[in-house]
């Protein structure tokens, strides 16, 4: 079961420091790839069948992403795209 973005959001970047919540935003972006890359390579793969699907998953990630950019607005920090955003 995946949680909303806010509440990911507030359990694992919230009163954390910047660079441990960048070391998360990382970690889904990466997650994101490997995930797209599954969906991709094998739409009827096991891991893509299973509930939730990779691509409900994706979404998902995608989400908290959005989430944690916008904590770091509201929050004075300046978010650093990796260098997979920039190209």
């Amino acid at each position: 079961m995946m949680i909303e973005p806010y509440a990911y959001v507030a359990m694992e970047i919230k009163g954390k420091t910047r660079e441990v919540a960048l070391k998360k935003i990382r970690h889904l972006q990466n997650e994101i790839k490997r995930l797209t890359k599954v969906i991709e390579e094998d739409p009827f793969s096991e891991e893509n069948m299973c509930r939730p699907s990779a691509g409900t998953v994706l979404s998902c990630y995608r989400d908290y992403i959005d989430a944690a950019k916008y904590y770091f607005k509201t929050s004075g920090w300046e978010y650093v795209p990796s260098e997979d955003e920039i190209k």
